[in-house]
């Protein structure tokens, strides 16, 4: 039986990545990435007002994020053997509200801390509770 190996498919070349904070930053908070086959495609998304239109389920993500990154993504290796993204340009989103993201932020953090306690209780009982509560 002669069985071909299904080809990979070739990565868009152009990339916008969504940031919450300046890709420059050292913080690790890129959210989310769109692919664009043309360099023109890109940029006119980018130059959209908020970043461009959202694609439905990512509405939060697009109307949260505070950087656009475009980046060309280069499939031939850096010396290292690894592929290698260029940066092209960094843009802020001029409708981002700073201060309501820090309250969805603490609001959400809260949350997850009740719901860590709430699970160590259900696992341990009382004495779970007390540790998470570090009593």
């Amino acid at each position: 039986m002669n069985e071909t190996k299904p080809q990979e498919p070739k990565r868009s070349p152009f990339s916008i990545n969504l940031w919450g904070s300046h890709p420059d930053d050292d913080n690790d908070d890129c959210w989310t990435g769109i692919d664009f086959e043309t360099l023109d495609a890109a940029k006119a998304w980018l130059d959209a007002p908020v970043f461009g239109p959202p694609e439905v389920g990512r509405v939060a993500v697009f109307f949260s994020s505070n950087y656009g990154q475009l980046v060309r993504n280069c499939d031939e290796p850096d010396g290292t053997g690894l592929d290698f993204v260029e940066e092209i340009e960094v843009r802020k989103n001029p409708l981002y509200d700073e201060k309501a993201a820090r309250r969805r932020r603490a609001a959400e953090d809260a949350a997850d801390r009740r719901e860590a306690q709430m699970q160590a209780a259900m696992g341990h009982g009382v004495q779970g509770w007390n540790d998470y509560e570090g009593c």
